[in-house]
């Protein structure tokens, strides 16, 4: 019970985590004030965003996210789900290590690695992963039904068998047993069989628990991958929102905070995506897809199914008895379905701001259902880019283009995604920021009858009061019960300080008048 609270308390940080930065106001709507009176009161409206959709952005970093997931997928397979999270697990902690390891046991070979270490002086040991529920079981899995030992690499070395932490002793007993009843070939000596022994990094239990979500084992290895996508979305975030500002006209330095600010938001979306998603991996989620992409990859063929694996860095792995064009479609379909979790996940979790905005009362469920549909359009043309981005740019530069293409064509296909679908939806129903920003034309109107302000004065206010302006403002004014007084008291003061800076005007004296009468009216009437 206690661990299970642990694990509730990590959930609910990580997602507290994500929907705070995410929910801090960073994009300003676009304004522009009519020209009135003669008054020029356009403040800019820009061709591009003041900053990206952050669907477009995480699209291009979601790479990694969607490759974790694919790694995953055998989490959730009943049995033996544990001896697939053991090579990953051991893997990725072999890494921050520092050593240099591989995982290849998708290859399907018979006999083959489950994954490599490569040292430095570009030796290279073999391991096979044997987690079963006791040492015995892990150690004579190694051995055929002749009771020979079978795991051998391609130059006739021995492969080294990691096992659970917590059975190594046992393991080393059971092995040296084996030694001496002859059945490990070239091993005589019993002592060997610490060297044919490998302590995994996790036992069996945490192995167990690494397989299922909601595990602390799991949820820990999900937030360490997760933290590697979000840093490279902040990188991708930042830069191009620091060119998208300075295009806007902005100066460096607000550039550098804004695009900074944003790559953040950005990064805690990917990371909060990371680990939502290779949770629902291990539930089996991704079951559901099935047919429908291994459907859609038949139809589309083998050369789409091999660049989109391209894109994603994965190599055609045929199992036996299918035929390369068989494994590259079902790979494909696999990896179509990974994309799909993603998108859907990283939809979900760029409109949870949106959706406390409604439950607020700072938007409008309108308003609401416009962005959640910009973002879904944004994530999944940012998606669809990737793969169309890779292939294309594949055709350019085989081999090498295909990468950066995909990277490209995720960002440009997300931003116009993105962009295309706000313009549509403008035409079906207006904003609430352009609902507010009517009552504050019509409040600002009125004031400049008011205090009966000239062309300068106006011009200065709306240049102080476009300062202020932005979505936080409208919202807040959405939210109030008497929207024209919220647009009066956030203007009035603009009006009071402008017209505090008038020189004083001092009435004329009787003999002033008396003498500029007496000129204006010389030779048409006398005065005494």
């Amino acid at each position: 019970m206690r661990k299970r609270n642990i694990t509730n308390r990590i959930l609910a940080v990580l997602l507290s985590i994500s929907i705070i930065i995410s929910a801090i106001p960073l994009t300003a709507y676009a304004e522009e004030i009519q020209e009135e009176d003669g008054i020029d009161t356009t403040i800019c409206e820009n061709i591009l965003p003041e900053t990206l959709p952050a669907g477009a952005e995480s699209s291009a970093a979601n790479i990694r996210t969607v490759n974790d997931v694919i790694s995953q997928i055998k989490f959730a397979y009943k049995g033996n789900g544990h001896s697939f999270a053991a090579e990953q697990g051991n893997d990725f902690i072999d890494k921050i290590k520092g050593k240099n390891t591989i995982v290849i046991g998708d290859d399907n070979a018979k006999n083959g690695a489950d994954r490599l270490i490569i040292n430095r002086d570009g030796t290279v040991i073999s391991i096979q992963d044997k987690y079963y529920n006791n040492a015995t079981a892990s150690i004579d899995a190694c051995f055929d039904t002749s009771g020979k030992f079978r795991y051998i690499d391609g130059d006739g070395n021995l492969m080294q068998i990691e096992v659970p932490k917590d059975q190594y002793e046992a393991a080393v007993s059971r092995m040296e047993q084996k030694i001496i009843e002859g059945k490990v070939p070239g091993v005589e000596d019993p002592a060997e069989a610490k060297n044919l022994v490998r302590k995994g990094n996790l036992t069996y239990k945490q192995a167990e628990n690494l397989a299922k979500a909601g595990t602390l084992e799991s949820l820990t290895y999900d937030a360490a991958h997760g933290v590697i996508s979000a840093g490279g979305a902040f990188g991708i975030s930042t830069v191009l929102n620091y060119a998208v500002c300075r295009i806007n006209g902005q100066d460096r330095e607000k550039a550098l905070k804004v695009s900074a600010i944003e790559g953040v938001r950005t990064g805690v979306g990917v990371f909060a995506t990371s680990v939502i998603a290779s949770q629902l991996t291990k539930t089996g989620i991704m079951n559901v897809f099935k047919p429908s992409s291994e459907a859609l990859t038949r139809a589309l063929g083998e050369d789409f199914s091999k660049v989109l694996l391209k894109a994603y860095g994965q190599r055609v792995l045929a199992d036996t008895g299918e035929s390369v064009a068989q494994s590259a479609t079902k790979q494909a379909a696999q990896l179509l379905r990974a994309e799909v979790l993603v998108a859907v996940v990283t939809t979900i979790v760029f409109s949870v701001p949106d959706g406390i905005d409604v439950f607020r009362g700072r938007i409008s469920k309108k308003q609401f259902i416009k962005n959640f549909a910009v973002t879904a359009v944004s994530v999944f043309a940012g998606t669809a880019g990737y793969g169309v981005g890779g292939a294309l740019a594949n055709l350019v530069v085989p081999g090498v283009g295909t990468v950066p293409g995909a990277i490209v064509g995720s960002i440009l296909f997300g931003l116009g995604g993105g962009l295309l679908a706000d313009k549509i939806a403008d035409y079906i129903t207006d904003d609430d920021a352009e609902e507010m920003y009517a009552i504050l034309e019509n409040q600002f109107a009125q004031l400049c009858e008011d205090y009966m302000v000239n062309e300068n004065e106006a011009q200065n206010i709306v240049n102080q009061f476009s300062e202020n302006l932005n979505s936080d403002m409208f919202k807040d004014m959405y939210q109030s019960e008497d929207r024209e007084k919220f647009a009066t008291d956030s203007l009035e003061p603009l009006f009071e300080a402008e017209v505090a800076k008038r020189a004083k005007i001092e009435a004329p004296t009787e003999e002033e008048m008396r003498i500029a009468l007496k000129e204006e009216l010389e030779g048409v009437v006398f005065v005494h």
